[in-house]
């Protein structure tokens, strides 16, 4: 006897409406990413080091936004957060407190 197959998973008018809204979620995202950084780009052309930091917020934004949340998104946002670790390393600095703990232990 052949095991019953589940049904295929309905559109409901709740899982339309959240589809709906991530999409324009996303979108509002994006056009809300490039304005900052278009409002921004005298710092980001002085200040190359913030732009790995603009482009992880833009990917997140959108992995975030998405409907279908894919670990493939997830792996393309490694290189981002790692080329923004290393450009915020070079631009900020410790909290103090970090530096206080390390000085009180040397």
């Amino acid at each position: 006897m052949p095991k019953p197959v589940a049904p295929p998973l309905a559109a409901t008018p709740g899982t339309t409406l959240v589809a709906t809204l991530a999409l324009w979620l996303g979108v509002a995202a994006m056009i809300g990413g490039c304005a900052l950084a278009r409002r921004r780009r005298r710092l980001l052309s002085a200040a190359p080091q913030y732009v790995p930091p603009a482009a992880l917020v833009c990917g997140l934004a959108l992995t975030i936004c998405s409907t279908v949340l894919s670990p493939q998104f997830l792996v393309w946002t490694l290189p981002l957060a790692a080329a923004a670790l290393v450009a915020v390393a070079t631009v900020w600095r410790r909290p103090g407190f970090v530096e206080s703990a390390e000085a009180a232990t040397a």
